[in-house]
């Protein structure tokens, strides 16, 4: 015999893996014993193999495939293979290019491919993931499940599903397909992580159910949602879900791939614990979008109660068998069963991941999201929801408190269920039931008989009084019909007053959306939507007119370009734009109009760089793999081409017919690259400035110039100032890397600098000193422009905005947004009234450049940590606004004027208290001398001097009441103090054993609000005694406040919540949830619709109090941590007053209703014009 013709041992074991795969479940055991006999060593191994389904994270292919796509493998290990290795050699291919994409890093491996982070090198440089199938793998099914994932994330366009950007072939034809880059984590672990509560897990459910239902519009059915599919990444702090991994999806009609993947029987689709009772079935039967369903019921039933309905070890050590019963016949506990059940130090750490406590994670969870997740949990598919969307319309009833579809499964429907089960059981309690009933109804029946008698002499007394009484009772049956009448038609009129106020919270949500990404006038419109209709309840509050002065908007033109625009300039006299764009083309606009006037081609790869010259005749323009050219803008000729500067970048002079060419070498930048200066006229090179670089900016006299080398892969590098008459080096600016845009200050001071990183620094040219504007994020700053009179700085980012920075105050004051893709070039008008921003979306927006008028700064005002008595104040007229600056001086600022001028200045007068009855009056109070002082605001005479009776003279918290008659004092250890302020008499002295955070004195003077370590205690102080005290936060409250009405309390907390509460009862009303941080401060507008909140998040929020809903936000642009906490509105309600990270006051104007009907008529005249 042949001994080379013998299979090998590893032959034949996988020849008996494949038999044995091939078998029905029950017949395997019998099989593997005879085919094994003896050999106890073979008979672990093909189990072993038989149970490869342990691992819950891959999908359970089919054993038999896996077998055949090995033998595969190695019928093809003489096959010539590509130069990237990348089943068998990861570590090697990581550097390597597949056509333009670079492999940069391996981040993940499947069944079937292999997953890298790509940089994409052209035509616009981003990071990617691509996704290549393994070495070994190409098989016809697995090519064509491959391609089926590819086509499948090709026919999505959803914010929350991965994006497929490109695909391809290797060099011996192994398909990849490159995916928009996800870095993000498990939304399990991301919720468990940032220990976000039940409302926010939903909320970001829900996107993900939006997802799918837009997978499943495809005609997509993912089969495999899971955790590790969905990940959440943050996009400017904010989650976003992303659904991946199609690798298993199926089509509901049509073809993913010309060659349709079958499904083979007895092969897993899915991972055990979110697999759908149909899937586990490995029946005829099909999968459908419910399967989806089910598994996304799974998702949500983890997300809420922190583990599958089904435990994935235990179905995995259980057998295929016994998981498939499971899977299918098993009813899960229900998620607040589940809960209930765990062990105390595991339920608490579950409530903890979720900002609740135990029992408040338990009310939370029984009722609806039970029904809602049962019912996604059903065995019976046509019981679940129909569609992602049916679901996620659920989860928005349940948190906007309206009732929901889900409900628990009838008595009738458990019971059939329970008989198919136990037929023989119910067959013998059915035979011994009957029996009782039988004789049950014998006696009955002859008890009927005996009181049929009774019965129907007292029908025949019944009838006799009715008789009677039948005029009255009609009356009365009237009387309660028309009582109902008018309870229903309040019922129905509440319902759609809170339905309203609902949807005013709702789209006020909406409308702040809007302005955040430009869309002013879809924010206008829901503006609009409130404006006074007869018999309907005003709404409008502070965030109403705050909103519409916002949607105004920025921006004042728009210019589509074809192609994504690469750079741009504008010309001196202000007349034309200059746009460089990715289609080979410049095209020359007229600044006005957005018109057209010229298009030169320049026959690069594409343009990067344009320059008019000094008399605004002449544009220079270079680009990629191509010479340098100079055009005659008012003629359209071709002057001269500057053959020997390829690839090069471009400035001109500002004040002489000089050209500046960087020769940056090719798209990265070189070091060691050269600037030459170039004669436009003679066309000549006049000198080389060495190792200069490729990035150039004259100043505005012409004398120096600025050049850097934007080199990607080189650190270490140095901005270089130059003579340019004698091309002499004046200074090197120190180590500044990957320089990308470089601007002068029209003084020639100072000198800006962007980078790859984000970074912009501003030099002094006087004394080469240097501060950084902005800290690195990661984003591009591409570009930076000075505004005519040197004020502002503007900065093109990659974020897709344009920021606006004072150049004074090194403050970021305005953000520009609008553009959908990175922000290349910036350039200022010449008369410094518009700005131009160039953006690869292909337009030109033009913008106003100025600050908002809308909010103020008070820069050197005064806000020590533990100095909360004597915060600014408001005249009563909401005209004046006292507050103390640093140098102990207290000004009285005009608001009413355009720059908030100082009106009075007064030295030494201690901190303001209040204005009293207008503005010619304030008072104030100096803490060293026990004493409150009356002064003239207008002549700075004293009026009064009034001593308390007090030994007090440290001060941390005061309150006075509107009148200014009483006056409460406190510090946080000390005593509390109350006084007359026309005496100085104290008429209370409360002694406190805890700290003490706040205080607030009520409108009308009869009650204190105390904020003291986890409560706010409220007490009267006629009574001297404790009325009620606010219990339920978890930290220090360290604000404290009462409604204008006083039928309101609020209460912020350290612990993030702010809390409203029911002064008469003391019963809490509202929970209030949003804030990342500590709640520091709270107020209440004077028409007592809103609430305003402020947090160490760094973010104010304002409340409907129709609805205890958030309806709008302010985030507050600064670095650090708050100093103070500082918030307040004006009596008339137009501003609202916060102090920042610093020495600083902020305010933000709101117009009135009457200014708002005013400008909206000027604005309905204006369109209606011809």
């Amino acid at each position: 015999m042949n001994n080379s013709a013998m299979p090998s041992p590893q032959e034949r074991e996988a020849a008996l893996f494949a038999l044995a795969v091939e078998k029905p479940v029950a017949e395997r055991a019998a099989f593997l014993q005879a085919v094994c006999g003896a050999d106890g060593a073979l008979r672990q191994r093909l189990d072993a193999l038989l149970a490869a389904h342990e691992q819950p994270e891959t999908p359970l292919a089919t054993l038999a495939e896996a077998v055949r796509l090995r033998e595969d493998a190695s019928a093809r290990q003489a096959r010539p293979t590509i130069k990237l290795d990348l089943a068998d050699a990861p570590d090697e291919a990581v550097g390597q290019m597949l056509g333009r994409y670079k492999l940069l890093e391996r981040v993940g491996e499947g069944g079937c491919g292999v997953v890298y982070v790509a940089e994409q090198t052209e035509p616009v440089r981003r990071r990617v993931a691509l996704k290549v199938i393994k070495l070994g793998m190409d098989t016809k099914q697995v090519v064509a499940r491959f391609e089926a994932e590819r086509q499948a994330l090709a026919m999505m366009d959803h914010p929350n599903i991965a994006k497929v950007l490109d695909a391809g072939t290797t060099d011996v034809g192994r398909p990849y397909f490159v995916m928009e880059l996800v870095r993000g984590i498990k939304i399990t672990d991301y919720c468990d992580q940032a220990n976000l509560s039940t409302k926010e897990r939903l909320d970001l459910f829900i996107k993900v159910c939006q997802a799918i239902q837009h997978a499943h519009q495809k005609g997509i059915i993912h089969r495999d949602i899971k955790p590790s599919n969905i990940l959440v990444t943050l996009h400017d702090g904010v989650p976003v879900p992303k659904v991946i991994d199609f690798g298993i999806a199926k089509a509901t009609e049509g073809r993913l791939t010309d060659n349709t993947v079958y499904t083979q029987l007895h092969q897993f689709i899915g991972t055990p614990a979110y697999m759908s009772p149909e899937q586990a079935e490995m029946s005829g039967l099909d999968i459908d979008t419910r399967s989806d369903i089910y598994s996304l019921g799974v998702l949500l039933y983890e997300l809420l109660a922190g583990s599958t309905p089904f435990d994935a070890k235990e179905l995995m050590a259980s057998g295929i068998d016994a998981m498939r019963k499971t899977i299918r016949e098993k009813e899960p506990q229900r998620p607040s069963t589940r809960l209930a059940t765990l062990g105390a130090d595991l339920l608490t750490t579950t409530a903890k991941r979720r900002s609740a406590d135990t029992s408040k994670l338990l009310h939370q969870l029984k009722g609806d999201l039970d029904w809602i997740v049962m019912k996604c949990l059903e065995k019976d598919r046509q019981r679940r929801y129909d569609t992602a969307n049916g679901l996620a319309a659920d989860l928005k009833r349940h948190l906007g408190n309206e009732p929901v579809v889900a409900r628990p499964p009838s008595t009738a429907y458990r019971f059939q269920k329970a008989f198919r089960r136990n037929k023989l059981v119910f067959t013998a309690a059915g035979a011994v039931v009957a029996a009782l009933v039988l004789g049950i109804l014998v006696s009955v029946w002859q008890a009927v008989r005996a009181t049929r008698a009774e019965r129907e002499q007292s029908t025949l007394r019944g009838v006799a009084v009715k008789a009677l009484d039948g005029e009255k009772l009609q009356r009365a049956q009237a009387e309660t019909e028309r009582r109902r009448a008018e309870a229903n038609a309040e019922k129905a009129n509440a319902a759609a007053v809170k339905s309203r106020r609902s949807q005013y919270a709702a789209n006020m949500f909406v409308a702040t959306a809007e302005i955040e990404k430009g869309s002013y006038g879809n924010a206008r419109n829901f503006l609009r939507e409130y404006f006074p209709r007869e018999g309907l309840e005003e709404l409008r509050g502070f965030e109403w007119r705050y909103l519409w002065q916002l949607s105004a908007g920025q921006q004042l033109n728009m210019y589509p370009i074809n192609g994504q625009i690469i750079d741009m300039a504008w010309s001196r006299d202000g007349g034309l734009m200059a746009a460089a764009s990715s289609d080979r083309t410049v095209k020359l606009l007229r600044a006005g109009t957005g018109e057209v006037k010229s298009i030169f081609t320049n026959g690069a790869d594409f343009n990067v760089s344009v320059a008019f010259s000094h008399d605004g005749n002449g544009l220079a323009v270079a680009g990629l793999r191509s010479p340098v050219r100079f055009w005659d803008v008012r003629d359209g000729r071709l002057l001269f081409t500057l053959t020997n500067f390829v690839s090069a970048r471009v400035a001109c002079s500002p004040t002489s017919p000089l050209l500046a060419v960087g020769m940056g070498g090719d798209w990265w930048g070189q070091r060691g690259s050269n600037v030459h200066l170039v004669d436009i006229n003679s066309r000549k090179e006049v000198r080389m400035l060495p190792e200069a670089g490729d990035r150039m900016a004259f100043s505005r006299d012409g004398k120096r110039l600025a050049t850097a080398n934007s080199g990607y892969w080189q650190s270490g590098q140095s901005v270089i100032l130059w003579e340019v008459d004698s091309g002499q080096k004046l200074h090197v600016l120190g180590n500044q890397r990957q320089v990308l845009g470089m601007a002068f200050s029209p003084d020639g001071n100072l000198l800006a600098i962007g980078n790859r990183y984000g970074d912009v620094t501003l030099w002094n040219l006087n004394d080469f000193s240097h501060s950084t504007l902005r800290g690195a994020t990661g984003d591009y700053a591409r570009s930076v422009a000075f505004s005519p009179d040197g004020r502002w700085l503007a900065v093109a980012m990659l974020s897709q905005e344009v920021e606006i920075w004072g150049v004074e105050t090194r403050r970021l004051v305005k953000r520009l947004r609008g553009h959908t893709w990175d922000v290349n070039a910036v350039a200022y008008s010449p008369d410094g009234s518009q700005l131009a921003s160039g953006c690869l979306d292909g337009t030109i927006r033009l913008w106003d450049p100025h600050p908002p008028t809308i909010q103020k700064l008070i820069p050197e005002a005064r806000f020590a940590q533990n100095m909360k008595a004597g915060w600014p104040t408001f005249s009563p007229d909401s005209r004046w606004l006292a507050a103390a600056m640093k140098n102990d001086d207290l000004h009285i600022v005009d608001t009413a004027t355009a720059d908030w001028s100082v009106r009075t200045v007064l030295t030494n007068v201690g901190l303001p208290i209040m204005f009293l009855r207008d503005a010619s009056t304030l008072l104030t109070l100096e803490s060293e001398a026990r004493a409150l002082r009356l002064w003239n605001a207008a002549s700075k005479a004293l009026l009064s001097t009034t001593r308390l009776e007090t030994t007090n003279v440290t001060w941390g918290y005061s309150s006075i009441t509107p009148e200014g008659n009483l006056l409460a004092l406190a510090n946080n250890r000390g005593p509390i103090e109350i006084f007359e302020t026309r005496t100085g008499r104290r008429i209370d002295r409360l002694e406190r054993r805890g700290l003490v955070d706040s205080i607030e004195l009520s409108p009308d003077g009869q009650m204190l609000a105390i904020g003291t370590g986890n409560s706010g205690v409220l007490w009267n102080i006629a009574e001297r005694r404790a009325m009620w005290t606010a219990k339920g936060h978890r930290d220090r409250v360290f604000s404290i406040r009462f409604s204008p009405d006083q039928k309101i309390m609020a209460t912020g907390s350290w612990d993030s919540d702010a809390r409203l509460w029911d002064v008469a009862t003391g019963k809490g009303l509202a929970v209030l949830t949003g804030h990342q941080a500590s709640v520091l401060n709270c107020a209440f507008s004077p028409d007592g619709r809103t609430l305003a909140t402020k947090s160490d998040d760094r973010t104010i929020k304002f409340w409907n109090l129709a609805t205890f809903r958030e309806v709008a936000s302010i985030s507050l642009d600064y670095t650090g941590s708050i100093q103070g906490n500082f918030l307040a509105f004006s009596p008339d309600g137009q501003i609202l007053t916060a102090n920042d990270s610093g020495p600083g006051l902020r305010c933000w104007r709101a117009p009135t209703l009457a200014e708002i009907d005013a400008a909206e008529v000027r604005e309905t005249a204006e369109s209606k014009q011809p």
